[in-house]
């Protein structure tokens, strides 16, 4: 259970892009969400916003943002229908990262997921959820793997 910050964000974008629904898998800041115009919807974005590290048990927990978006093209009726839509695209997404024995074994899913639905007006309007997932990870505290040049005495500088 030792995994880096880059497999998890691996994982997560395979996951999403094996969703027959999901036309598009990108991660990042949120501001390269919305700098960015030729996206395909259904999107499914993610960015982290933190790692924190626990030192009694070796683990680090990544607090992840999971969104599933559209456009809407109708108005109000069309909206709910695409918010329905991508909770269940992110709620599918959420189900495999948890309970697939691969990644059962490899993460493990903390606290609830927690699901809030949005609405953002860009060059198109987009609606979905976004889920407030905490992803916990190994952590090798072994200071013998650590890229130090251990051959001088750290009190003689």
């Amino acid at each position: 259970m030792n995994e880096t910050y880059n497999k998890i964000v691996e994982d997560i974008t395979r996951i999403a892009e094996m969703h027959n629904m999901v036309e598009r898998v990108d991660h990042g800041e949120i501001s390269k969400l919305i700098s960015t115009r030729d996206y395909k919807y259904p999107l499914i974005y993610f960015l982290n916003e933190y790692v924190r590290e626990n030192a009694d048990a070796s683990v680090v927990v990544y607090k992840m943002h999971i969104l599933a978006c559209s456009s809407v093209q109708n108005g109000e009726g069309d909206m709910l229908e695409v918010q329905s839509d991508m909770l269940q695209i992110l709620m599918d997404i959420c189900n495999i990262l948890q309970n697939h024995k691969y990644f059962r074994n490899t993460y493990k899913i903390v606290d609830n997921i927690v699901y809030f639905p949005f609405f953002e007006r860009f060059d198109d309007n987009i609606t979905g959820y976004r889920a407030e997932v905490y992803i916990q990870a190994g952590l090798n505290k072994n200071p013998c793997q650590a890229p130090f040049n251990w051959n001088d005495d750290i009190n003689n500088h």
